[in-house]
């Protein structure tokens, strides 16, 4: 081919190199499977929390009353009188209790439901202080009749700054009294505080399906204010330098078979996993998966089974 020629045809010799390489290109995508990115499966600490919303309070005081009406038939506690939660604070004349109570044992089979009742009707007899604190009323002495909300006494709590959450019940199985929690401020998001778990309520909201708890707050911060909305993460387990994934790429995850895409040998391979702790954002992998493997997101809906890709790991 001569010189002249050549150069008279450049272009066109160009333009052919440069769709062949396209087509080149195109074909390799094509056999390689498109570029996908992937979460990779590392070892770290992972933290399980139980997440909730809730409101400041600083009880300054606590209405005590009677729950049954009856007679006082003793006060063992003076204003002024220092008290710890669950200390007898009055008693009631228990004989028809009492008698109530003889009454529904007796027909125990036929009446298990009044027995409840009576037994309940007789704990009321007795009037203790719901928290530790300090007295600075009483309104009851001996004799005195007293009747459901009638006030009896003012307390006024040791604690200073209580937080009081609504829990989803299906968590009250992770949580137990003193646990470590981290709260903040709505108003101060990025200001986080310590607390811990100092109350859980013996009862279930029907309605909503929640358990109210409590938190004390050790060293509350300046600018917590009665009614300030919280959002509090509290501590219920923890595992040090586990399998951990980023829990995005997990199908099924709150089912009892979750799965994943794993990246194997160039292609998506569907792979149950068996899952442990949930952290913020982040799964404990017990089984399934090996250290350092790549997982394609759920988010990543075009990707199927048995497809081949090029993946691109990103951290959890």
């Amino acid at each position: 081919m001569k010189p002249d020629w050549i150069s008279r045809h450049a272009w066109r010799i160009g333009a052919a190199l440069a769709v062949a390489g396209a087509l080149g290109y195109f074909a390799w995508l094509r056999i390689a499977g498109p570029s996908v990115e992937a979460a990779r499966v590392v070892r770290r600490d992972i933290v399980q929390s139980v997440v909730a919303s809730g409101r400041v309070v600083t009880p300054h005081r606590v209405e005590i009353a009677a729950q049954v009406t009856g007679t006082v038939v003793d006060v063992p506690v003076e204003k002024g009188d220092r008290v710890k939660a669950g200390q007898r604070l009055a008693t009631l004349e228990s004989k028809e209790a009492l008698a109530a109570e003889r009454q529904a044992v007796a027909s125990l089979e036929i009446a298990r439901r009044q027995l409840d009742q009576a037994r309940a009707r007789l704990g009321y007899m007795v009037v203790s202080a719901p928290v530790d604190g300090t007295l600075i009323t009483r309104d009851a002495d001996p004799g005195d009749v007293v009747s459901p909300g009638k006030l009896m006494m003012t307390l006024s709590p040791a604690s200073g700054v209580e937080l009081v959450l609504q829990i989803d019940e299906r968590n009250l199985g992770r949580i137990r009294l003193d646990q470590p929690a981290l709260a903040s401020a709505d108003a101060y998001p990025e200001q986080r505080f310590r607390a811990e778990l100092s109350f859980i309520s013996p009862g279930v909201d029907a309605q909503r399906g929640t358990v109210e708890v409590k938190l004390r707050v050790p060293e509350p911060p300046v600018y917590l204010k009665e009614d300030m909305t919280v959002s509090v993460d509290i501590q219920t387990d923890r595992r040090a330098a586990t399998l951990a994934l980023a829990a995005d790429a997990v199908h099924e995850a709150s089912n009892s078979s979750p799965w994943v895409l794993a990246v194997e040998n160039g292609r998506a391979v569907r792979k149950p996993v068996r899952l442990g702790l949930r952290g913020e954002r982040v799964v404990e992998v017990l089984d399934g998966l090996a250290e350092g493997a790549l997982v394609v997101p759920v988010e990543n809906a075009r990707v199927r089974a048995g497809q081949k890709l090029r993946a691109h790991a990103r951290e959890p």
